[in-house]
């Protein structure tokens, strides 16, 4: 009778046992909270689009190296380096031509305009006049090279102040979008649906939004 006994105990512990399936000693335990589960999807971190600001207007560039969009900084410093450069050239040309003007208001002899010229024209930079073509332009002539070169001078300040503007609100605008996903995870489905008030069904719209 005891022997019985424990054969019955034995087929129920054997039975509980496969029911429950294998245990194995390093099998990886998942989390039911849900704060758990929570802090192990990465949650991307948002950017201060008032930082940002800050940033790209006392360094260029600095806002978009900030919000990691690192390929935005190299055309934000090469733009300031182009208008530098620009700037440059036409300063000289709008400082030579306004000398050059000044020696003609004072009735210099064309000769020393001449020396004058060919030593500051720095090769072709300017022009391809020789001294002596340049010291026989007329004062409106020289006139005329000079408020050209003043124009684009001006002009080139315009569109640094412009970019300079444009690169803060573009650093701002990226800070504000820093959280926004449009990966093709999304999903919006838009079907008709009856909805159910206190007397009867009405027919509406069902918006239905999901992460695939």
């Amino acid at each position: 009778m005891l022997k019985k006994g424990l054969f019955y105990l034995f087929i129920t512990i054997s039975t509980l046992t496969w029911a429950q399936g294998p245990i194995l000693p390093n099998a990886p335990t998942f989390p039911t909270d849900s704060t758990e589960v929570s802090s192990l999807v990465k949650v991307k971190k948002p950017r201060d689009p008032v930082r940002a600001s800050i940033l790209s207007a006392i360094l260029p560039g600095a806002g978009q190296v900030y919000n990691r969009k690192w390929w935005k900084a190299p055309i934000v410093w090469g733009g300031f380096i182009s208008a530098f450069v620009v700037h440059d050239f036409y300063y000289d040309k709008h400082k030579f031509y306004h000398e050059v003007l000044i020696l003609k208001d004072q009735e210099v002899a064309e000769a020393t305009i001449a020396i004058y010229a060919e030593n500051n024209k720095e090769g072709d930079r300017f022009t391809n006049r020789t001294g002596d073509e340049i010291a026989a332009l007329t004062q409106t002539q020289l006139q005329s090279f000079n408020d050209d070169a003043e124009k684009r001078k001006q002009q080139v300040y315009l569109m640094s102040t412009l970019f300079y503007i444009l690169q803060i609100v573009d650093a701002s605008v990226d800070a504000h979008f820093s959280t926004f996903d449009v990966s093709d995870d999304l999903s919006l489905q838009i079907k008709p649906s009856l909805m159910q008030n206190q007397t009867a069904f009405v027919p509406g719209i069902n918006l239905k939004f999901s992460l695939r």
